[in-house]
């Protein structure tokens, strides 16, 4: 009876401070704290966040193992903080491959529940040429597995020459055609902003530049594109970066659909 005493209170109290809480203190109804941390490997970071139409909670970024090689990490909450056991392992999950280092930095949840998300890959190979970044975009099942309908394995790995290419921004169109941003190591000394567009099956889009892929040399030097949006009319606005004599300069590009 004591137990459930003190239970009953606890959840009292909880419910007080949640219904007389003031704007900006924790929120305790989101795992009792408020806040909450999610543990693949011991060394990871999350780098973007969206929220489903049902008020799940999806955050994407990387795990680091003992080797210090970098995986995929996806999590998915309930509205209130816990795990939600229908995605992955226990909420969490891991694309790992063996001598390959992976990022996702950017997520996007398409009407249908399905998780597109953005970043880099790279091979650990010794082989020439290997060793360079990818843009990386890949496309999970709502259950947390890679979707296969999508380029046949869930991912699209893209190259624009023998540059780095490394994404930060995923969007999606209404027509759902998935734009990703980033940037593209064209020399040493000059990177270029890189926009690209895949059609829903994860093929490129032809209509966009003849290749599906756009790269703009801004200014010659280093240009960095951070995010992507798309506006109401299909165009497209490209913000990041660029430095011009050492000093760092905001940009902006609208593309035309």
């Amino acid at each position: 009876m004591k137990k459930i005493l003190l239970l009953f209170t606890a959840l009292l109290c909880i419910a007080f401070q949640t219904i007389f809480a003031q704007p900006g203190t924790l929120d305790l109804s989101f795992n009792m704290k408020g806040f909450l941390y999610t543990v693949f490997s011991g060394q990871d970071g999350g780098y973007d966040i969206a929220l489903q139409t049902d008020g799940k909670i999806v955050t994407v970024g990387t795990s680091m193992n003992s080797d210090g090689v970098h995986s995929i990490a996806v999590s998915r909450l309930m509205p209130n903080g816990t795990p939600d056991n229908t995605f992955g392992n226990f909420g969490k999950v891991v694309i790992n491959s063996s001598r390959i280092d992976q990022y996702v930095e950017s997520v996007v949840i398409q009407p249908d529940g399905k998780i597109v998300a953005a970043g880099r890959y790279k091979s650990l190979a010794t082989t020439p040429g290997s060793n360079i970044y990818y843009f990386l975009t890949i496309r999970l099942n709502s259950n947390g597995t890679l979707d296969n309908s999508f380029n046949g394995t869930g991912k699209v790995l893209t190259t624009w020459g023998s540059g780095n290419c490394m994404a930060h921004s995923v969007a999606l169109q209404t027509d759902g055609k998935i734009v990703v941003t980033g940037a593209v190591s064209v020399t040493a000394a000059n990177t270029d902003f890189f926009v690209m567009r895949l059609n829903t099956n994860g093929s490129y889009d032809t209509t966009f530049g003849g290749t599906g892929k756009v790269v703009l040399p801004f200014t010659g030097g280093e240009d960095y594109a951070r995010k992507g949006l798309i506006q109401p009319d299909g165009k497209i606005v490209l913000g990041g970066y660029t430095i011009v004599s050492g000093n760092d300069h905001a940009t902006l590009i609208r593309l035309n659909s």
